[in-house]
């Protein structure tokens, strides 16, 4: 599983995010004002800032949270990952 993290620099939510994040371990942030991120975003229909997406090993998607920001303990959850 893997949990990925799209933002914007100068979007406030954004450091709450990353700090959320954080908590529950390894993830990989994404830059949608890069084309690099934009190409992820693409990807898993981010449209909105922050938007964290937890993925399989395929990369499909299992669960996400766009334009809000989830307690760590949901996204600990949908990682299946003991409190």
């Amino acid at each position: 599983m893997k949990v990925k993290l799209f933002c914007e620099p100068g979007f406030p939510s954004c450091a709450a995010a990353k700090a959320i994040c954080r908590s529950v371990g390894k993830f990989t942030e994404y830059d949608i004002s890069t084309e690099a991120g934009k190409e992820e975003a693409l990807m898993h229909d981010v449209d909105e800032v922050p938007t964290i997406v937890v993925t399989d090993s395929y990369d499909n998607e299992i669960r996400s949270w766009r334009g809000v920001i989830p307690v760590g303990a949901e996204i600990k959850s949908a990682l299946d990952i003991e409190l």
